[in-house]
């Protein structure tokens, strides 16, 4: 016998779940079974009403249309498909037929790809469109069309995906036709069943509840429509055609139909009478003013999405603070990105929240940790891939370990096979060995692993092998203990979901042959497509959602974040595979098709329209005026309701209400002690909020945090003498490096010498590592020329001995770097090049000249010759030590001299300038230190030598232009430094035939001069370090008028906050000095104590 059935029509709010909570509870009285049929959404909130307002569920189910087809055909199928299990058939329908793609080709294999096509294939089985109809499609749109060629693709990928699905498993579109042949047997016969609205009636859904109207015992369906066609008809236009089609089924069925239309007298939810005002004008054309005061109406502005949420959170609790449950508000946000910054705002503040949305099951840490094995077994073992795994924080390692494992990975260039070799550290090693093993064990038998289920063990036994179940419920009761329910409730779905894929994975794949790649691929198909949400921990809990997912059917306070344009609504972009022209198209020619970007249009302001019109008191509306760096616009309906409604006012976060917490205070504050700072005209509650925070022992750092961002300075206090001694420790010592590193940047000596902070090694060659590389070699070079007679050889022997020397070099350097790829080993080339240009150079310079190498690489202060004292004014001692790249010696007259050369790979010129303001230091101290100890020799010199492989242009045809050539090519490893004036020793080290050292009055200079120079490098040398254990540490880089700038490549730059657009961000500008205004100022300098100061030095 047909179904009574009752229609009822209503606007949102005019009373249609209210009425039909009555029907349930008469129904209930009488003695009938009830079944309650909502959105997928409001299941939960459904449920937990009726129970409050009926004292309990007895005789009463509520369903979605989905979960009822799975109550009504549980166990009667031979396997339910998830819409994720769907997808990973899509995929493997993909691959199979891949090499049949012509129009799809391109595409088949990008992310994103199969979910469009499920989406499509849901939507043509939603409207019963079959695969014959999508060929006999293409047959009407013409051969060798571009559409008939995409609908006969389109038509093979799905009719192949349905054959493999028909037989074996049903999916949820295919239970919505099963549920129709069932419906005899299911909950809703012989039952009074309530529909209490639906979001859009597609032909499958329209069949459904036809049919049901043969078999319920009645049945009330509620529309949320206007009885009549008003000034916004077009807004119900949906629901209109949804009745109209229902209205004739029913007639068709032969149904007694009764229609009650809404409000019948019972007064409407919204008794605001600016609310009731929105909801019947905000979508009407033309539309009605109000004229008189609305309250419960605001609008908000602001000038960042994150202040916006922090607008919105201090409304929330406005609303606390008045007396309204957390539970009786709901906060919606139009875009996913406000949903972390939102939980932030809330939970500062203490608001309980629980936001409704759902979260991919492929972001948690399982799924991430099982894709990155599935990856080290089919592409290598990858650091990357490891480090994913470990990164989960569900191996049980410590992180620290893990971090010393990824720097020892980093700094050996370890990869693939490498990491099967021990590592020769005990953590590394102790890391490696668990993860590795896991990984090899599972390697082996998910390789060796023939079918789908036998892959699928393997992977599950590594599961189990990596103790994931444990590590998970660790997980979930640490982040209870936390108070962290909501997340705590995500990850203890997460194992169970994971399972859950794997099943529908073998049910997709079965018993066939499968490859480990694809296998993977329709695995990563599957954490993807499944989705994680929970349900409120607490019953008083503030409701985060989004437009159409939102729990919240009726709250007393609606807040809507995001109200910008292209957002309050969305635009839709007709992007489908088959656009909406194309169905326009084929809809002309008789095709059957499916719904169109303006239906999903029609359902986005539908539920926009369904926000608006939901609070009972206050409707809240809020949108930021910039995204990124860009300006944001408010969207048209905002200002549509501000026409509506001109005595609305707009807040902004630029004039905030009064704050009514600690933390929306502590954003007031700031504002308004920068507005002081900038115009010193104070606000007149500045000072007792202030005081207020002062006060508050909890507050002393935030407080000093915004005294600092006020008055920003990027250098820190002097930290005094003792506490730098504890923090660069009771052993004074250092190298003439760690002086000029100081007078570079103070900061930066701190950083680097004080809290010891070093940058990660990594396996790569840097410039520093190109310069070691080729001291190394011509180290090597000299010590074997000195073997034979250096005087005697020629440029092949020289090459020669480099050639010798470079095999092991190469491969012992920086962990073998130079040899691991062919852009390294290009590198290497270039470096031979240089040493070998250079070692043939210093074999012409020995050659010509009366100097001969005597030590290589000498040390002082470092196990080696005494290290270089230096008396602090504070009684401590200063040890300078280092290495000295090479010594020559000459016997002139029966006089000893020595001259010192330091190897430059970069810019190797001597400067008076730099050695002035103590940023060449290295020179006269090293031969202070060696003056020290060579008593009876004379210092002829100090040198750089720069360390190049020069390119002439010229062409040399002749002898004298070979000759020519070879002299331009001395040129550039000229000596640059200083030399002593005597003419005999000028003559030894200048020699004849070849250009060693330049002999111009600026590098040739008098004993006296000398003395003097290494006299003032070790005074400048003791000012800096009296500074350095002064605890001087300040942000304050030097800046020469040439040369490179230090701050572009320092490694502690982010450390700094070093900004010269900032106040009190300034670098040191150092002029440039002669050689006679240095050696005046150095006199000068013996007279009054000044040593370098010029610019200040980090004072």
């Amino acid at each position: 016998m047909p179904a009574r059935v009752t229609f009822l029509l209503g606007r949102s709010g005019s009373g249609k779940t209210r009425r039909l909570h009555r029907c349930i509870k008469e129904a209930l009285d009488k003695g009938r079974r009830v079944v309650v049929i909502v959105p997928e959404q409001f299941t939960f909130e459904t449920e937990r009403q009726l129970a409050s307002e009926l004292g309990g569920l007895m005789d009463i189910e509520v369903y979605s249309f989905s979960s009822l087809a799975e109550k009504t055909l549980e166990g009667s199928y031979l396997g339910f498909l998830s819409r994720q299990g769907r997808r990973m058939a899509v995929r493997k329908t993909i691959t199979e037929q891949g090499s049949k793609l012509r129009i799809f080709a391109q595409v088949k294999d990008r992310p994103g790809f199969s979910e469009r096509l499920c989406e499509l294939f849901t939507a043509c089985k939603r409207y019963e469109v079959a695969p014959g109809d999508l060929l006999d499609g293409a047959e009407k749109a013409g051969e060798d069309s571009l559409l008939a060629n995409k609908l006969t693709e389109l038509a093979l990928l799905y009719g192949e995906t349905e054959s493999y699905i028909s037989g074996r498993y049903m999916d949820s579109e295919d239970m919505f036709a099963a549920l129709i042949q069932n419906l005899p047997s299911s909950p809703i016969a012989g039952a009074e069943v309530i529909i209490d609205d639906f979001d859009l009636l597609t032909d499958q859904l329209y069949h459904l509840m036809a049919a049901m109207t043969k078999h319920a015992e009645s049945m009330y369906i509620s529309l949320r429509m206007d009885p009549k066609e008003g000034r916004d008809a077009k807004l119900f236009a949906p629901k209109r055609r949804a009745y109209a089609r229902l209205y004739g089924a029913a007639q068709e069925n032969g149904c007694d139909i009764r229609v009650i239309q809404l409000p019948d007298g019972n007064p409407k939810r919204q008794t605001d009478p600016a609310l009731a005002h929105l909801e019947a004008e905000v979508f009407a054309y033309p539309y009605k003013i109000y004229g008189g005061e609305a309250p419960s109406i605001r609008i908000a502005a602001a000038t960042s999405v994150s202040a916006e949420c922090e607008m919105a959170a201090e409304a929330v609790l406005r609303c606390a603070q008045r007396g309204m449950r957390y539970r009786d508000m709901a906060v919606i946000a139009t875009e996913p990105a406000y949903e972390l910054q939102l939980l932030r705002s809330m939970q500062r503040r203490g608001i309980p929240c629980f936001s409704d949305g759902a979260r991919k099951l492929s972001a948690y840490g399982a799924p991430r940790l099982v894709l990155s094995a599935l990856k080290c077994v089919n592409r290598g073992y990858n650091l990357n891939y490891i480090m994913d795994m470990l990164r989960t924080g569900l191996t049980g390692i410590e992180g620290g370990d893990i971090d010393l494992f990824e720097n020892y990975a980093l700094r050996c260039g370890i990869g693939g096979t490498g990491f099967k070799k021990p590592f020769d550290q005990e953590i590394p090693e102790k890391v490696r060995g668990f993860i590795i093993s896991r990984i090899d064990n599972f390697h082996t038998a998910f390789v060796n692993a023939p079918t789908a289920r036998d892959k699928a063990a393997a992977l599950f036994a590594f599961m189990e092998s990596m103790g994931l179940y444990d590590s998970i419920n660790g997980l979930v009761g640490r982040l209870r203990a936390e108070g962290r329910h909501q997340l705590a409730e995500e990850n203890a779905q997460v194992y169970r979901l994971m399972l859950t894929v794997l099943d529908q994975l073998h049910a997709i794949m079965g018993e066939g042959a499968v490859s480990a790649r694809r296998f993977a691929a329709i695995l990563e198909e599957g954490f993807d497509a499944y989705e994680i949400s929970a349900i409120p921990a607490t019953a008083d809990q503030l409701l985060l959602g989004t437009l159409g997912r939102t729990m919240a059917k009726s709250p007393r306070a609606m807040f809507i974040l995001g109200a910008n344009e292209g957002s309050f609504p969305h635009y839709f972009n007709d992007d489908g595979m088959i656009n909406d022209r194309e169905l326009d198209h084929l809809a002309s020619m008789g095709a059957k098709t499916w719904g169109r970007s303006a239906e999903k249009a029609e359902g986005e302001l539908m539920d926009l329209y369904c926000a608006l019109a939901a609070p009972k008191e206050l409707l809240y509306i809020s949108y930021t005026m910039s995204a990124g760096t860009d300006a944001a616009l408010p969207a048209p309906l905002v200002d549509r309701i501000r026409e509506i409604f001109p005595n609305v006012g707009l807040h902004t976060d630029l004039e905030p209400l009064p704050p009514v917490s600690p933390e929306g205070g502590v954003a007031r504050l700031a504002k308004e002690l920068r507005a002081y700072g900038d115009d010193l005209t104070p606000w007149e509650g500045l000072v007792p909020l202030y005081a207020w925070y002062a006060g508050k022992p909890e507050y002393r750092h935030t407080l000093e945090g915004l005294e600092d961002a006020l008055y920003y300075r990027c250098s820190p206090e002097p930290f005094g003498h003792e506490l730098s001694l504890k923090l660069y420790g009771d052993s004074l010592f250092g190298s003439a490096t760690r002086l000029e590193r100081y007078n570079a940047c103070p900061f930066d000596h701190f950083v680097t010498y004080g809290l010891r902070a070093t940058e990660r090694r990594e396996f790569r060659e840097r410039p520093l590592d190109e310069g070691t590389f080729c001291h190394s070699a011509l180290d090597s070079f000299v010590k074997e020329a000195l073997k034979r007679d250096i005087k005697a050889l020629d440029g092949a022997q020289c090459d020669e001995i480099i050639d010798g020397i470079m095999p092991p070099l190469m491969a012992s350097h920086n962990n073998g770097v130079l040899l691991s790829s062919a852009r390294n080993m290009a590198l290497c080339a270039r470096l031979i090049r240089k040493v070998k240009a250079t070692a043939r150079a210093i074999v012409r310079q020995v050659q010509s000249g009366g100097f001969v190498p005597e030590q290589t690489e000498v040390s002082f202060g470092m196990g080696g010759l005494p290290a270089l004292t230096l008396e602090l004014p504070t009684g401590e001692r200063f040890y300078i030590g280092g290495r000295i790249d090479r010594i020559d010696g000459c016997t002139i007259a029966g006089q000893d001299y020595y001259r010192i050369i330091d190897y430059k790979t970069g810019s190797g010129d001597f400067s008076y300038t730099r050695l002035y303001y103590g940023l060449s230091l290295q020179l006269p101290l090293y031969a202070a230190a060696i003056g020290a100890v060579e008593k009876a020799r004379r210092a002829a010199g100090m040198y750089y030598m720069k360390v190049d492989s020069p390119v002439v242009s010229e062409s040399a045809d002749t002898a004298a232009d070979e000759e020519a050539v070879k002299e331009k090519v001395m040129e550039s490893f000229r000596l640059s430094g200083l030399t002593l004036s005597d003419p005999v020793v000028v003559k030894a080290t200048a020699g004849e035939g070849c250009p060693v050292i330049s002999t111009g009055a600026r590098t040739v200079i008098p004993e006296k001069q000398l003395d003097g120079l290494i006299g003032y490098a070790l005074k400048k040398s003791t000012d800096t370090l009296t500074e350095i254990f002064e605890g001087r540490a300040a942000v304050s880089p030097a800046k020469l008028r040439s040369g490179p700038d230090r701050c572009k490549n320092c490694a502690n730059r982010s450390v700094c906050g070093f900004d010269e657009k900032l106040p009190g961000c300034k670098k040191r500008s150092l002029g440039t000095l002669s050689d006679k205004a240095f050696f005046e100022r150095i006199g000068a300098a013996e007279e009054n104590g000044d040593n370098g100061k010029e610019g200040g030095n980090g004072d």
